[in-house]
């Protein structure tokens, strides 16, 4: 950035701050400047789209937690996220229609399935509406009640996380240093710990309390459970924690360190035993793919050390059930709370009855067990059983399909050596996310990616940005080669 560009980018941001205070002191509300905050930004997307794919970025960690303000105006859809989605995707389509900007091209091949099965569980299940028990409305008030909010929620809010996707692998394409994206992630992971630590501090529970199952939904007052976060938080860690080692500066070093504490430290705060052994298999793949004994014999130092200080309330909640044998599927159980008999088995028959197609997305809430009052969950607490569910066997090959690409993306972004050290740590960590994906989805979350897996969909639209710019830049030097080729041979004829 030159003097004058700088002078004018800290002036503007000056002028921005009194305004931002003029309307304080007037007395205007959080959605009055939420909206001049979002006029601002939607102006200067217009410039450049991708000063509103940085927005994106950072607001689409938090589009689900109370930081997220659900409607402006009164008016319902009008979230601050949407604004600037729809800003973003109007000012990126003028750039490439009117502009004739290069954009990337929609990796179709890789949204595909994620369209099929959603559009295929939304049809199948928008009927299905009126059948949702109804002690679900009164733990969910706001849950769909017509088949019009049900395609909403389970339609088209999940397709605009695809056009997020798209507009930040298309920004990724075009920038000089595309690594700067990966640095932004790491900006957008530390808001979500902050608010854990907020959360956790008003709570006024010490550590062993908030161990304990009555205090476990102390969390949810960040608008997400306790083992929603730990889904969202545990690639954000694998990624903080796999780039580390590369940063070269100590001021890198200082910042790379804070969110990797912050990350962990929040999953720790969450009391999911998933989240624990998330964190520990991460870890421990770290250490273990350095390929080096000094590293497995530090891992295991830092291993023994974490153990000896942690507090007795954290290691009662990681430990709680292994220490009964022959539990497993019992009444109530500790290892599975219960879970084997009071919600897999019982949604078995279900399953069976809907073996192909499934029942439609998210239809354990009208599930026999769930209508006759036996379950009171809002899904199966288990990945895989959700999938079969609520897409049947059609759903299987698909999402493999979908979570195939998205591994060998990862992977040969991990080992490319034209990337930089920096985004080849970033993508090595969240291959390794993605394996341990596969473990918390025995206890939970969701096959198919939603907003809750935000940082494996940004690092998904990063690599496809990546590989992008690198076939653009490819192609125009196969152009400009051509020409040259052409006119030698022109000069050869005589010769020959």
């Amino acid at each position: 950035m030159s003097g004058t560009k700088h002078i004018l980018f800290i002036a503007g941001f000056l002028l921005f701050a009194i305004l931002l205070g003029m309307l304080v002191g007037l007395g205007a509300g959080v959605p009055l400047i939420a909206l001049v905050v979002l006029v601002c930004g939607l102006i200067a997307t217009m410039v450049d789209f991708r000063v509103g794919v940085i927005l994106v970025v950072i607001m689409m960690p938090l589009a689900a937690t109370v930081l997220m303000p659900r409607q402006l105006l009164g008016i319902p859809g009008f979230t601050p996220l949407n604004i600037v989605l729809a800003g973003t995707l109007g000012a990126a389509l003028l750039a490439g229609i009117v502009g004739r900007r290069w954009l990337a091209p929609i990796p179709w091949r890789l949204f595909l399935p994620i369209i099929a099965l959603l559009s295929l569980g939304a049809v199948i299940g928008m009927g299905k509406v009126p059948n949702i028990a109804p002690h679900y409305y009164l733990t969910t008030p706001t849950l769909y009640t017509t088949a019009k909010a049900y395609l909403v929620a389970e339609l088209i809010k999940p397709m605009l996380i695809l056009v997020a996707v798209w507009l930040l692998c298309a920004a990724v394409a075009q920038s000089e240093k595309p690594q700067r994206w990966v640095a932004l992630v790491g900006f957008s992971i530390v808001m979500l710990p902050i608010l854990v630590f907020l959360v956790a501090g008003l709570s006024g529970l010490s550590l062993r309390e908030m161990a304990t199952p009555a205090a476990r939904t102390f969390l949810n007052a960040t608008g997400l459970h306790a083992n929603e976060l730990a889904v969202e938080l545990l690639p954000a860690y694998a990624a903080a924690l796999f780039m580390f080692p590369s940063y070269r500066s100590l001021n890198a070093k200082i910042w790379g360190a804070a969110v990797m504490g912050a990350t962990v430290l929040a999953l720790v705060l969450t009391f999911s035993r998933a989240a624990f052994l998330g964190v520990i298999l991460v870890t421990f793949a770290f250490f273990f793919l350095r390929g080096s004994y000094r590293y497995i014999f530090a891992g295991v130092l830092v291993f023994a050390v974490v153990a000896a200080v942690l507090p007795d309330s954290i290691i009662e909640r990681a430990t709680t059930g292994m220490g009964q044998k022959g539990t497993i599927g019992a009444h109530n159980d500790p290892l599975t709370a219960g879970r084997v008999r009071g919600i897999w088995l019982p949604l078995l028959p279900d399953v069976a009855r809907h073996p192909i197609l499934g029942d439609g997305t998210n239809s354990i809430l009208w599930s026999t067990p769930a209508r006759q009052g036996l379950i009171v969950e809002g899904h199966p607490h288990n990945a895989y059983l959700r999938l079969v569910k609520d897409h049947g066997i059609v759903g299987i090959p698909l999402i493999v399909y979908f979570l195939l690409q998205v591994w060998r993306l990862y992977r040969r972004l991990a080992r490319d050596e034209t990337q930089t050290p920096l985004v080849r740590a970033y993508f090595n960590g969240m291959s390794v996310a993605l394996v341990v994906f596969f473990v918390q989805c025995m206890s939970g979350t969701r096959l198919i990616f939603e907003l809750l897996h935000v940082f494996y969909w940004l690092a998904i639209a990063i690599g496809l940005g990546l590989e992008a710019r690198k076939q653009r830049v490819a192609q125009l030097a196969e152009r400009e080669v051509a020409p040259q080729w052409h006119q030698a041979s022109k000069m050869l004829r005589p010769i020959a």
